[in-house]
């Protein structure tokens, strides 16, 4: 009563439920950004590049590397056996598609990404639903150094 009273979308499911559905939407989208973004690492003393052509599309999908590490090594471990089982799941799929490229089995390429493309859009945009897809925040602080780190700290 007390969230509802707050107006909280609330969402009624088994721990089990919400720790398989957060791995798979939360909790490897996470590992996924921080992993390329530390692919890029790697490569940026090799070619300056890099950092100049990670823009745009490179930054969105990789936003949510810049999350908080103390609170995602805790999540690694708090929900480690359904990290696990993601992760597993989707190395097979990165096998699959790597032997497809390999292999030069353009349909199977093409079902790859067909595939996510149909499922992606059937997803709901910024509508009201169970779960808000973005937020918003405005917050006047004065124009001094250090004040957007006061404010974004936990």
């Amino acid at each position: 009563q007390l969230l509802r009273a707050k107006l909280a979308k609330v969402i009624a499911t088994s721990p089990e439920e919400h720790d398989v559905v957060t791995s798979i939407v939360s909790h490897i989208p996470h590992i996924a950004a921080a992993s390329l973004v530390n692919l890029s690492l790697n490569h940026d003393q090799d070619s300056p590049l890099i950092k100049q052509l990670a823009a745009g599309g490179f930054r969105d999908i990789t936003r949510i590397a810049s999350s908080s590490p103390e609170m995602w090594s805790d999540i690694m471990h708090e929900n480690k056996a359904y990290i696990l089982s993601g992760i597993e799941e989707w190395q097979t799929q990165l096998a699959l598609l790597a032997s497809q490229i390999k292999n030069d089995d353009n349909e199977g390429i093409y079902q790859f990404f067909e595939q996510a493309r149909e499922y992606r859009n059937q997803l709901p945009a910024k509508k009201p639903g169970a779960v808000s897809s973005s937020y918003e925040l405005y917050v006047d602080i004065p124009d001094e150094p250090g004040m957007i780190s006061k404010v974004t700290s936990i």
